[in-house]
């Protein structure tokens, strides 16, 4: 699957928001949303390529899918707890849980979470591999057709768990946005282009709508910026997965088109690839370089800020280069076309049924 310059762009927006608001200690008005985009871009990324590339024997496409998904996304992940571990940083009791990418969830049945200062920021990370874990086998199962209401019916369900009180750090209660995602995936993936472009703006101009009338709603209670309140964020998680889809949406409707060249900047589109670095390692310098002024009694200032978010950028950098980039090249190993390959030879009649696995063999 080819990179879209401007969902590059995209996600580099949404990632120099994300650490903007934690270096500013969380007083960057909604600036927590922009996790919803990188939401819907995952689930919409993830169908995509299920769509395209799910074809054949669904076993070796899941096993292709989650070896490629492995190199992107765990080296990075482990690499930090290991430094963090080594570097002495208090590891909870917990540690299984943030091994396994269930950090938060002794919340199902009410158990303590053990909290890892340096790790909080990892529920997100958490439940994408849990929808990756889920997703694509759920797709292969229904099937292409049944795909954009399964997902629509996902983010309802979503929803109104998060309403009746699931956390919104669990996938139940926050499912929503990855599920808005497979949802635009299928709608765009309809044979006829144009009608699903047209399809996706206008569900895109449905639930933007709803959005802002939800921002409405709570702007004439007071509480469209309210922090802290379990009851309003709710609300503003919905806010946020539908204004995130809208987004995504008519971006991704309106490749090329001449408004969105400043997300084509190369800057931008550099710090989308680079993304998945500068939200890992952001969180770690943040909360010690915090720490250490509270330690000397400094207060923050954007000489701080300006420190906290330099070392994120070259810890990114120097990442995505030296490790994240040499290891992404053994995905050419794992091709999804080995699945189309399969695909062709399978109908082809074997006389000799001795000569079967090894013919088996080469096509996969």
């Amino acid at each position: 699957m080819r990179r879209i310059a401007e969902l590059d762009g995209l996600r580099g927006a949404a990632a120099v928001m994300v650490v903007a608001f934690h270096i500013f200690m969380n007083r960057l008005p909604w600036g927590w949303a922009a996790v919803d985009v990188f939401f819907v871009l995952s689930g919409y990324l993830i169908t995509t390529i299920v769509l395209k590339q799910g074809q054949g024997p669904s076993w070796h496409f899941l096993a292709a899918f989650y070896t490629r998904r492995g190199l992107r996304t765990w080296p990075i992940y482990y690499l930090l707890i290991l430094v963090l571990v080594l570097w002495g940083s208090n590891a909870p009791r917990a540690l299984p849980y943030y091994l396994t990418y269930l950090q938060q969830a002794p919340r199902y049945w009410g158990g303590e979470v053990s909290g890892w200062v340096a790790m909080e920021h990892t529920w997100t990370l958490a439940l994408e591999e849990q929808f990756y874990l889920i997703w694509p086998a759920l797709v292969l199962i229904a099937g292409r057709r049944r795909t954009g209401p399964m997902a629509l019916a996902l983010a309802v369900a979503s929803i109104a768990a998060r309403g009746a009180g699931a956390h919104w750090f669990l996938l139940a209660g926050r499912c929503d946005g990855f599920a808005l995602g497979a949802f635009l995936a299928a709608v765009l993936g309809n044979p006829d282009p144009a009608r699903g472009r047209r399809l996706a703006l206008r569900w895109a101009a449905g639930l933007g709508a709803i959005a802002l009338l939800l921002a409405i709603g709570l702007a004439a209670q007071g509480r469209l910026l309210a922090v802290g309140d379990p009851t309003y964020f709710r609300a503003q998680a919905t806010i946020a997965s539908l204004a995130s889809f809208a987004l995504v949406a008519l971006v991704t409707c309106s490749i090329n088109h001449p408004l969105l060249a400043p997300l084509r900047m190369a800057p931008l589109v550099y710090l989308g690839t680079i993304s998945y670095g500068l939200y890992i390692y952001h969180y770690p310098i943040v909360m010690s370089s915090q720490a250490i002024c509270r330690y000397l009694g400094v207060r923050p200032g954007p000489v701080l800020w300006g420190t906290e978010a330099l070392l994120t950028l070259a810890a990114a950098v120097a990442s995505w280069h030296l490790i994240e980039k040499p290891i992404l090249r053994l995905k050419d190993r794992v091709p999804y076309r080995s699945v189309r390959a399969w695909s062709r030879a399978k109908p082809v009649a074997v006389p000799n049924p001795i000569r079967e696995p090894a013919e088996v063999m080469m096509a996969a």
